[in-house]
């Protein structure tokens, strides 16, 4: 089986800059997998659904423990984007994700703390992030794909926080 590299996004939807990553995600023909901060998902029902229906997973920033559970690997890299690190510097920060396989962590929203001022870089790292997989032979896309060891995981996020999902009109 080839390594497979999953993209994650979090603490999103943003207005400005989430159908900016979604629109490099396309243009890259890749999925991810965005776990969206339940405090923004309020008014973004438009967002979560074109997500949704571009094939991205759609989950809540609080499942994300659980998303994680039975993964065959501990390989989670933060790509950076967040200190406002380039693109050719996140590419060596994930070199060993790139090559191997793993998880690949972004932001798809400025938040207190950051040094940059927007995420332009994150953007420009989506293509070149997942080119360098791809010509290792590495499969790149959502975090369902990842291998998992026999613990009962689903997709599928823990009921009493689907319903925000659901209001927001994506299916779960």
């Amino acid at each position: 089986m080839s390594p497979v590299l999953s993209l994650t996004f979090e603490g999103g939807p943003d207005d400005v800059w989430t159908p900016r990553v979604l629109e490099a995600l396309d243009r890259a023909g890749a999925r991810a997998t965005f776990f969206m901060a339940e405090d923004r998902l309020a008014g973004a029902d438009a967002i979560a659904r074109e997500m949704a229906a571009a094939g991205h997973e759609v989950r809540l920033r609080s499942d994300r423990p659980r998303a994680f559970r039975g993964l065959l690997f501990s390989r989670e890299l933060d790509s950076n984007d967040r200190r406002g690190d380039g693109p050719a510097s996140m590419l060596v920060t994930t070199r060993r994700a790139i090559v191997q396989g793993g998880v690949v962590v972004m932001h798809d929203t400025l938040a207190a703390g950051d040094a940059r001022h927007n995420c332009v870089n994150t953007i420009d790292f989506i293509p070149a992030l997942i080119a360098a997989a791809r010509s290792r032979g590495v499969q790149v896309g959502p975090l369902s794909l990842q291998p998992r060891r026999a613990t009962g995981w689903s997709s599928r996020p823990a009921t009493r926080r689907a319903g925000l999902l659901r209001r927001a009109g994506v299916a779960v």
